[in-house]
């Protein structure tokens, strides 16, 4: 492509990535924030001194090369991620990502990795979040307040225990 990757996203981005390699299935790449690129890896360049490098490459040939980027944009800002991350490297810079953004979720911390939460609204305002534990123990989920639409799901002995594996929508009024 005339010009380098990523294209027409070059300025948005503040990058340009030189070059692209695959990776064979067992080769990894180790980034300086402890995650692990699997796949491809880029070889970029910043291009513009408001792009922030959030990980570099620890190894290999690209060992000190921007692998992560963010730059502000507007109200928001765009990143790049270098090569493809794992299970445990996605949810870190995501998570550092959105809370540059302001963003927060409406799983408690101590929740997080242990259920999964999805939130629905009704056209009242009613909001409804369909809770299931992904975990093999039971887990308490008071946190989350509301009112369980079947107590039999989450309660035990005044309790919000969601048993293993198990599953409850919790109603929030309107208002």
């Amino acid at each position: 492509m005339a010009g380098g990757y990523p294209g027409p996203l070059r300025e948005l981005m503040g990058i340009r990535i030189e070059e692209f390699a695959p990776l064979l299935p067992e080769e990894r790449v180790r980034l300086d924030d402890v995650s692990v690129g699997t796949l491809w890896s880029d070889d970029l360049t910043v291009t513009d001194p408001r792009a922030e490098v959030l990980a570099s490459y620890a190894d290999g040939p690209r060992a000190g090369r921007p692998a992560i980027t963010r730059r502000p944009a507007g109200a928001g800002s765009a990143a790049y991620v270098s090569t493809r991350l794992g299970a445990h490297g996605l949810p870190g810079i995501l998570n550092r990502l959105l809370a540059a953004a302001g963003v927060t979720g409406e799983l408690p911390a101590e929740l997080a990795g242990r259920v999964e939460l999805a939130v629905r609204a009704g056209g009242d305002g009613t909001r409804y979040r369909f809770v299931v534990n992904r975990t093999a123990e039971a887990v308490d989920i008071a946190a989350l307040g509301g009112e369980l639409l079947d107590p039999a799901d989450a309660e035990d002995g005044g309790a919000r225990l969601l048993p293993p594996h198990g599953t409850a929508v919790l109603r929030h009024a309107a208002g």
